[in-house]
Order: structure tokens, then C-alpha cells, then sequence
């Protein structure tokens, strides 16, 4: 009797389950366009560790266009020596960036975060 009722009971949590489930699909890319001006931007920051070059940086971005609205860029960008203690040639460069955007997007305003 009680392995009936445990099997009925999880039968109907899964009919329960099943019938109040909604799924969502994206909707298909859309294009944007637009420009983008950089109003300002440093170097917060410039220090050498094993022979690469660190720059601390950070950035305001004015975007007009299907993006309407500005943005915050703070990044870290990396030159590395290759290991030979000369920065240029030969090197490689790494960037990263956290972008907080604060605008309308298609005219629906809000911020977004592009890490």
C-alpha cells in the first residue's frame, strides 16, 4: 500500500510538473547600427611585473544609433615580453574589460553589463 501511494504521488508531482511548464525560444538576431565615440579615457594605472607591461585603463563611450546612451569601460590590458624582457617585437597582448551600459536599447531604456 505505501509503495502504491509513493508511486501515485510522484506521478502526479510529474503530471503537475509537465503541465505548468512553459518553455521560451529566442527570437532570431536582429541587426543594430550606429557609431560609438570615445569621450574620454586614461591610464589609471602602468606597472612592469616579469617583463610584461600592465595597464590599468578605464573609458567613457557615447553610442548614438539603435544603442543610445553611454558606458563605462574599466580594463586591464597586458603586454607580454615573450619572455625576452623586450616588450616590442616580438609580443602578445591580452584585454580585459568590464562595459556598463546605461541607455535605450530600440527605445526600451535600461543598463546592461557586458563583462
Amino acid at each position: 500500500m505505501k509503495r502504491i501511494f509513493v508511486f501515485t504521488s510522484i506521478a502526479l508531482l510529474l503530471s503537475i510538473l509537465v503541465t505548468n511548464t512553459t518553455f521560451a525560444a529566442a527570437s532570431a538576431p536582429t541587426s543594430a547600427s550606429g557609431t560609438l565615440t570615445t569621450t574620454s579615457a586614461s591610464f589609471d594605472s602602468v606597472r612592469v611585473e616579469g617583463g610584461n607591461m600592465i595597464i590599468d585603463l578605464s573609458s567613457t563611450v557615447a553610442y548614438t544609433g539603435t544603442f543610445n546612451g553611454t558606458s563605462t569601460v574599466h580594463g586591464i590590458l597586458i603586454f607580454h615580453s615573450g619572455g625576452t624582457g623586450v616588450q616590442f617585437p616580438p609580443w602578445r597582448a591580452n584585454f580585459h574589460d568590464v562595459e556598463v551600459f546605461t541607455g535605450t536599447v530600440n527605445g526600451v531604456p535600461g543598463t546592461i553589463l557586458l563583462p
